[in-house]
């Protein structure tokens, strides 16, 4: 976020993908030939669900090469902060537990 490499950086925005689901959400296996002709394998949605939406929690460890990091910005689903954490570290690296449920986060 300040245009310096990542070792030096002192504002870094880490944004996780996860997998998300609406509610009620079905597929089933299936099987069709493509356009030549050859048998394929995969899935068929049956059911696009409705909201609420549903995402998987992350399970990410991160570690930087950046010692001048020490905090985590935890963002909401909007980009407005929504929790501060301190970042583990030693002298050449930082580390962060990645929130589960977070999506952004921003380190400085």
């Amino acid at each position: 976020m300040d245009n310096k490499p990542i070792k030096q950086s002192e504002k870094i925005l880490l944004q996780v993908g996860t997998i998300a689901r609406s509610t009620d959400w079905k597929k089933q296996a299936s099987t069709w030939k493509d356009k030549k002709g050859n048998l394929q394998q995969g899935f068929e949605i049956i059911n696009y669900g409705k909201a609420p939406w549903r995402l998987e929690n992350n399970d990410i460890q991160i570690t930087l090469n950046n010692p001048k990091l020490t905090k985590a910005i935890i963002l909401d689903a909007n980009g407005l902060p929504k929790q501060t954490v301190e970042l583990n570290k030693n002298r050449s690296q930082t580390y962060l537990q990645f929130p589960t449920n977070a999506k952004y986060v921003i380190l400085e």
